[in-house]
């Protein structure tokens, strides 16, 4: 399940997972931006795994793309605590 985090004034949507255990047993966050993109009539989008930090990044310009997960990397740690509220909240709702 994905959450809402952020939008940025020009578009840009940031939102984040609850915590999640990948096949070997490892908790990980994943954070997705995009953004409309009308030139190319698609959407730019980054991929933010964390803890490691991965980014993967399509379409977004390389300056802008990086602003983007420089502050998404800043707040990492604010966005694992919301993760873990939304994994608990998820539990005691099943």
């Amino acid at each position: 399940m994905m959450f809402p985090l952020m939008t940025y004034p020009d578009g840009t949507e940031i939102v984040y997972s609850n915590i999640r255990r990948d096949s070997k047993g490892n908790d990980f966050v994943r954070v997705y931006a995009e953004k409309w993109n009308d030139e190319k009539r698609r959407f730019d989008s980054i991929s933010i795994i964390f803890p490691d930090g991965n980014a993967e990044i399509d379409g977004f310009p390389k300056q802008q793309a990086d602003l983007i997960v420089s502050g998404i990397k800043s707040k990492s740690d604010i966005i694992w605590e919301l993760a873990e509220d939304a994994y608990a909240k998820l539990r005691t709702d099943s």
